[in-house]
Order: C-alpha cells, then sequence, then structure tokens
C-alpha cells in the first residue's frame, strides 16, 4: 500500500497518492503549501522515515487492517521467541505452541468454540511459554474489539482496558 496524503484545508477531504519514498523530500514543500496535515500509510519503516523527515507536522494515519496485521505479526514474533526460548530451535508440529500458530492468527469469532477450548488449554499446559503466547493473543483480540467500536461513539464503559 502506498501512503495516501490527506488535504483536509477544502470543504470536501480529497486523498491523493503520496510520492515514494526517494521523492518525499523533493515534494514536501508542494505538499505542505497543499495543506496536506495527515498522511495514511500501511507504516512500513521506509516510508514513516521519508514522511517524518519531509513532513515532520504531518500526523501519521494506519488503517484498522494494517494494525491488526502489525497485532498479528507480533503474535508470531512472540511464539517464535517463545520456542526459541524453550527448546532451542525453530519450532515443530510437535510443539503445542506452534501446532496452534494458525488458531492463534484467526479471528475469535471464526473459531469453533472446541477449537478455541483445545488451543486455549494446550497453551496453558505448557505453562510460562504458553501464557506469553496467549498474552500476546488476548492484546491481539482486545485491538481488534477497540478497532471495531472505531466510529460508533461508544459508551465509556463499553470500552474496557
Amino acid at each position: 500500500m502506498r501512503p495516501v496524503a490527506v488535504n483536509r484545508s477544502g470543504p470536501r477531504t480529497r486523498a491523493v497518492p503520496a510520492p515514494r519514498c526517494d521523492r518525499v523530500a523533493e515534494r514536501a514543500a508542494a505538499v505542505l503549501a497543499g495543506g496536506f496535515t495527515h498522511v495514511t500509510m500501511d507504516l512500513s519503516c521506509s516510508y514513516v522515515k521519508a514522511v517524518r523527515e519531509a513532513l515532520p507536522d504531518a500526523v501519521l494515519v494506519a488503517d484498522q487492517f494494517h494494525l491488526v496485521q502489525l497485532a498479528n505479526r507480533m503474535v508470531t514474533d512472540v511464539c517464535q521467541r517463545v520456542i526459541r526460548e524453550t527448546q532451542g530451535r525453530r519450532g515443530r508440529k510437535s510443539d503445542p505452541a506452534w501446532n496452534a500458530r494458525r488458531r492463534l492468527l484467526t479471528i475469535r469469532e471464526r473459531l469453533r468454540p472446541e477449537t478455541f477450548d483445545k488451543m486455549w488449554k494446550s497453551l496453558i499446559d505448557t505453562g510460562e511459554a504458553g501464557m506469553a503466547i496467549l498474552t500476546a493473543y488476548t492484546v491481539k483480540e482486545a485491538l481488534r474489539s477497540l478497532l471495531a467500536m472505531a466510529g460508533t461513539n461508544p459508551e465509556p464503559h463499553l470500552i474496557r482496558t
């Protein structure tokens, strides 16, 4: 996904493709002169760096898809780290944490209750390692729940911490 700069100065918001990373600095003055205040992007390190250098006052905005993608990547990283630390090797099918990796990335609503229970119990049985993975999974699902409320103006008591 290429970054998109949003011009909010006029009566209508319009999105235009942001320049490529190698041209961001050259076009920064033109973009700033155009009244761009926000840049929507996938938070790729190279794009973030280029936009920060060229448009230091612009607000970076990530869409929901990319935030959940980052959360899924975090779950995978935690799973890989835990297996490396506990087993001293990469994951195998016989490892409960590695065996559950696809279910950990599936949204909770798409898992059958018995499948979810099996995954949850197998990770709890692995001890602290499994608890670290379940914590990452819980954080991912909490982020998804929070993002689902976007634009709904929920009552404060509905937003749990």
